[in-house]
């Protein structure tokens, strides 16, 4: 791929501090005339929408700083996504239960991957933002304003575009929320014409992303070059479930780093008492709502592994389906919100703790692996470990400032009570 030079050459000491680089995934191949270089590269076949919005804030930049300047914007368009999907699930909220779901969703490799020039960031950030309009986008009495159909679609066109695998989420998004609302909610928002044009943007975007899997086959496996993996990918399943499960809590820097331990067991935790509450008091359309997403991801994820393990082994991240798999923790706080569950307060207090000591302990922990790695440069000049561990605690107590104090109070009518209390028609 061609590249400016500088680029190149500020990512070098990091580059080939990673243990599974080669020469020239980190060196110059080759200098063309008009002074850019080539560098081999696995994102070359991707959807170039994304750098091309990352890239363009780069190009006053030369070097180190243009890597920065990608990083930034990248940053901004994912936290533009999730404080757009904050206000659109406050904007209906009774209770603290929205809150609590939405911070127990800020998991470590989520964080991680929304501060990255990479589209799995905006990938997570467009899947929350979508979820987010489709459990409490509307209500009953009062229907979607136009600030929150557009966050809708444009959540929907990213999902569609960033990443090959982005319009089976898409899709499955909207079949587990039909399932949850019930048909008749689906029904009327086919009918409202109010909602067609952005029905035909995110048509023309799935078929956007369509054209473009099909005319330059990225991620295609035959593509690779590496070593081919005899055998069946069927033994490797249990474990390599267990590995996916970890990954979805953290897995950074590397797709196999992990955290200190405590970071799984804490969030892990969180999430069982989250599904138990749920399952237990919840709205009954959320159990089966929740079971969709947990085997349609798990089967997913075992079809795409099965039929590459030849040409690219176990691959397969949890990460990736952290778009569509995100939605449970949404459904379990939509549902105990309709119920107007107790005990919203202590969970919002739980989950904000949660939040504050995996965030920080992950941080902490990256930042030593990546000293230890030797990456810091004239570039990059470590922060103290005193700074990180105050500067995200600081981010999450913000955070959860927020999620509690800025809500406002929707009257509910009768009516929406009696559909509160009604099973969903699947």
């Amino acid at each position: 791929m061609a590249v400016p030079e500088d680029i190149v050459t500020a990512a070098l000491p990091a580059c080939e501090a990673l243990p599974y680089t080669q020469r020239d995934d980190c060196n110059p191949s080759a200098t063309l005339p008009d002074g850019q270089v080539l560098v081999a590269t696995s994102f070359a076949p991707t959807h170039p929408a994304f750098y091309a919005l990352v890239g363009t804030a780069a190009l006053p930049f030369e070097g180190a700083a243009a890597g920065y300047a990608m990083r930034v914007a990248g940053s901004v368009l994912c936290t533009t996504m999730m404080v757009a999907a904050f206000a659109v699930i406050r904007r209906t909220s009774r209770t603290q239960w929205p809150a609590t779901g939405f911070l127990l969703l800020l998991t470590p490799a989520m964080m991680y991957a929304t501060s990255l020039p990479a589209p799995n960031g905006p990938e997570m950030a467009a899947g929350l933002l979508l979820w987010s309009t489709l459990l409490f986008g509307s209500t009953e009495s009062a229907p979607a304003p136009r600030w929150v159909i557009a966050a809708g679609t444009t959540a929907a066109v990213l999902l569609a575009t960033v990443r090959t695998i982005g319009p089976l989420w898409l899709g499955l998004c909207v079949l587990v929320a039909v399932m949850y609302h019930g048909v008749p909610w689906a029904l009327e928002r086919l009918r409202d014409r109010s909602l067609w044009p952005a029905y035909a943007v995110v048509v023309l975007a799935v078929m956007a992303g369509a054209a473009w899997t099909l005319l330059f086959s990225p991620n295609d496996p035959e593509n690779e070059s590496g070593p081919q993996f005899v055998g069946s990918a069927w033994p490797y399943m249990p474990s390599a479930g267990v590995v996916w499960l970890i990954q979805l809590v953290a897995a950074i820097p590397r797709r196999n780093s992990m955290v200190p331990i405590s970071v799984y067991a804490v969030v892990l935790a969180a999430w069982t008492v989250m599904l138990c509450v749920a399952c237990w008091r919840g709205h009954r359309a959320v159990r089966w709502s929740i079971a969709a997403i947990f085997v349609s991801t798990t089967g997913v994820s075992i079809a795409l592994t099965v039929a590459t393990y030849t040409e690219i082994g176990l691959a397969w991240q949890g990460r990736y389906s952290w778009p569509f798999v995100l939605g449970w923790l949404l459904l379990a706080a939509h549902s105990l919100e309709r119920r107007r569950a107790s005990g919203d307060l202590s969970a919002l207090v739980m989950s904000g703790a949660v939040a504050a000591f995996s965030l920080t302990t992950s941080v902490v922990g990256v930042r030593s692996k990546l000293l230890a790695r030797g990456v810091a440069d004239a570039s990059w000049t470590a922060p103290s470990t005193q700074l990180v561990a105050l500067l995200t605690l600081s981010g999450v107590l913000l955070t959860v400032g927020a999620l509690a104090t800025l809500r406002v109070k929707q009257p509910v009518s009768a009516r929406q009570d009696a559909a509160d209390d009604a099973p969903a028609l699947v």
